[in-house]
């Protein structure tokens, strides 16, 4: 079997103590059969435990990183217009839970909050026949700030939001309030 070549890099990382990272970088002030000893007993248990270890380290931690990236449902959500547009433009709430809206104005006019119902939307623009459509709405006045409360609904999934003005939604002010399980 070829010897193992342990650059000092990788010694810096892998293996305990400064000695071994000078001992592989400079072979020849520390001796070259120093050198030769600890390639040899590296590619014994010691190396192979480290990588066991590194590879049950991945296994086990992997899946759980990609688990965290799941959205975390809020009940108190601080919502901005402006002209023609929602920040955030996405949220997600937990079914059938109170959730309390933060609402300020900062636009020009006088914009709504409207969520429509669930599996509804409008078409082009904002009508009366979408009246029917609405789940829960508000409008707020340019500078203010409101802070309202209302029950999530119950039925899993995107909902539409949309501002009700006149021309407000034509402009982009849409976004999506995704309900999920709390």
């Amino acid at each position: 079997m070829k010897d193992l070549y342990l650059s000092p890099v990788f010694a810096r990382f892998f293996l305990p103590g400064w000695e071994v990272y000078w001992l592989l970088a400079y072979p020849s002030i520390f001796g070259s059969h120093l050198a030769d000893r600890l390639r040899h007993s590296v590619q014994g248990g010691v190396m192979k435990k480290r990588w066991f270890l590194l590879f049950a380290f991945m296994v086990a931690f992997v899946p759980l990183a990609a688990c965290s990236r799941r959205p975390v449902p809020a009940e108190v959500i601080n919502v901005v217009m402006t002209d023609y547009e929602y920040a955030p433009k996405e949220m997600i709430i937990p079914s059938g839970k109170e959730i309390t809206l933060n609402i300020t104005n900062k636009g020009a006019v006088e914009h709504e909050f409207v969520i429509m119902k669930y599996g509804t939307s409008i078409g082009d623009s904002f009508g009366s026949e979408d009246e029917e459509n609405i789940y829960w709405e508000i409008e707020v006045k340019p500078g203010e700030t409101t802070t309202v409360t209302f029950t999530a609904p119950e039925q899993i999934g995107k909902y539409q939001l949309i501002c009700g003005i006149l021309g407000h939604y034509n402009a982009g002010m849409e976004g999506t309030v995704q309900v999920v399980m709390p």
